[in-house]
C-alpha cells in the first residue's frame, strides 16, 4: 500500500475518528455547561452514538478498519518470487501490519471498556 490510495484510505479513517472525537468532546462539554440537568463534564476514551447508545459503533468501526488494513497489507506484501509466493516486503508491510494491530488492540480495549459491567458480572460469578 505504498500508493496514494494506500495512504489516503487509512488517513481518511484516522481523520474520521478524530473528527468524531472532537465533535463528541465539544458536545459533551458545552452540554455540561449549558444544561443544568447534565452532570459535570467527564472525559472518556470512547464516545457512544446518540442514535445507538447501546452499541459501541466507534469501537466496531476501528476494529473493522484495523482488520481490513491487516488483510490488505498482508495480501500486498506477497510477491511471485522464483516460482512461489513469498512475503517479500517484510519491512514496509510488516511495519504497517504492526500499526494496524495496535489500532485493533485499541478497538478491543474500547469494546471491553464499553462492556465492563457485563464482564465484571461474569467474573464475579466465576469467583463465587
Amino acid at each position: 500500500m505504498g500508493s496514494f490510495i494506500g495512504h489516503a484510505l487509512p488517513g481518511s479513517c484516522f481523520i474520521l475518528v478524530s473528527l468524531w472525537w472532537i465533535i463528541s468532546i465539544f458536545q459533551r462539554y458545552f452540554r455540561s455547561k449549558w444544561d443544568q440537568n447534565v452532570a459535570t463534564y467527564k472525559n472518556t476514551a470512547t464516545f457512544s452514538s446518540q442514535r445507538w447508545p447501546d452499541i459501541p459503533v466507534e469501537a466496531y468501526f476501528k476494529l473493522l478498519a484495523a482488520v481490513s488494513g491487516i488483510i490488505v497489507e498482508t495480501v500486498t506484501g506477497f510477491e511471485w518470487v522464483d516460482g512461489s509466493w513469498k512475503f517479500a516486503n517484510l519491512i514496509p508491510n510488516g511495519h504497517h501490519i504492526m500499526m494496524y494491530s495496535f489500532y485493533g488492540l485499541n478497538a478491543v480495549a474500547d469494546l471491553m471498556t464499553f462492556h465492563k459491567d457485563s464482564y465484571g458480572a461474569v467474573r464475579k460469578d466465576m469467583i463465587d
